[in-house]
């Protein structure tokens, strides 16, 4: 009963880092401070693809010893995880607090350690979050024949913004969107077009795909837009009703 119990919880605590992670007020101290936001959505995007195989994790850890030992390593993460956003968060709300209390009169030399201050900041924060990164990745490669589920809280937003300045990705954005421009304007309204993005593993499908979806042109081009996080046992009803 206990373990089922820590599932369940491990489930909400991942759905909570989840909200907080895409929260605006995170978002916003994220990109003022310079954090690694690629690492961000790289996290972001781990903890969704482990979030995906809980429901079946919770449920087999009963009969299966290595399900379970793996729970626990998760748990443990996901509890760092929650930690390290937290000193984020504390940090966020100190540097208000100060905002507020600063005068015309701030002196050079407090201006200093503020700016070391923020710098170091930045450097402890960044090796944390690449080790917790490295953590959860290891867990999420791991074999255990886990099935993925749809009923779970997928998040959408992208910590690389609307107008991202990742290198050598224009022209196959421009491609695809001549593609996705050219399905548009088919004149056989019945037929579903369909672009597929074929890669390896790590290559930065879902990254280049978000990319499109934020486009400016593609959101003037198209009046409805969804984004669906489809698993490998898929349920159209389910898919449908999160769109």
């Amino acid at each position: 009963m206990a373990s089922i119990v820590v599932g369940a919880l491990l489930s909400a605590s991942v759905k909570l880092v989840l909200q907080n992670i895409v929260s605006s007020d995170f978002v916003n101290f994220s990109r003022r401070t310079k954090l690694d936001v690629s690492l961000l959505e790289n996290l972001k995007i781990t903890l969704l693809s482990l979030q995906a195989v809980l429901n079946d994790a919770e449920e087999k850890q009963i009969t299966n010893p290595a399900v379970k030992e793996w729970l626990v390593m998760l748990q443990d993460a996901v509890f760092e995880v929650d930690n390290l956003f937290d000193e984020i968060n504390t940090e966020a709300l100190r540097r208000k607090v100060e905002a507020k209390h600063e005068g015309q009169t701030l002196s050079g030399k407090v201006h200093n350690i503020f700016s070391s201050h923020v710098k170091l900041f930045k450097r402890n924060i960044n090796s944390k979050m690449h080790k917790l990164f490295e953590r959860l990745e290891y867990l999420r490669q791991q074999n255990l024949g886990l099935k993925e589920s749809v009923d779970v809280y997928t998040p959408t937003y992208s910590f690389l913004g609307e107008k991202s300045s990742i290198c050598g990705r224009d022209d196959d954005i421009k491609k695809l969107k001549d593609l996705l421009f050219s399905e548009g304007t088919s004149d056989i309204r019945s037929k579903v077009g369909v672009i597929s993005i074929v890669g390896m593993g790590g290559l930065g499908k879902t990254t280049l795909a978000k990319l499109l979806y934020s486009d400016p042109e593609v959101k003037e081009k198209f009046e409805l837009r969804g984004w669906a996080y489809i698993s490998k046992d898929f349920d159209v009803f389910k898919i449908t009703k999160t769109l």
